[in-house]
């Protein structure tokens, strides 16, 4: 009985928290090598989420990726953190 009125609280809880969400998430990305980019793919392919910034260690590279998926550059992981416009990493 006490683990079904935990489980009812927690879905309560987490529904709560999904739908308190504000969409399109904005996110920012770490690195611009295979990886990222396949996870650029998949986040312009969804309506949910906006893909604002990207940081990386290799200037040319960030500068290239984000051009290709018209996103703005941070110089810095601690510099991607603090924007204040993204709701997620």
């Amino acid at each position: 009985m006490i683990d079904d009125l935990f489980l009812e609280l927690a879905q309560k809880s987490l529904f709560c928290m999904i739908t308190d969400i504000m969409l399109p998430l904005n996110t920012g990305i770490v690195g611009t090598g295979y990886a990222a980019k396949k996870r650029a793919e998949a986040i312009a392919q969804d309506s949910r989420i906006d893909l604002l910034a990207a940081a990386g260690h290799t200037p040319e590279t960030l500068d290239k990726f984000c051009l290709t998926h018209q996103i703005g550059a941070v110089n810095s992981i601690r510099q991607l953190i603090n924007l204040p416009q993204l709701d997620l990493i």
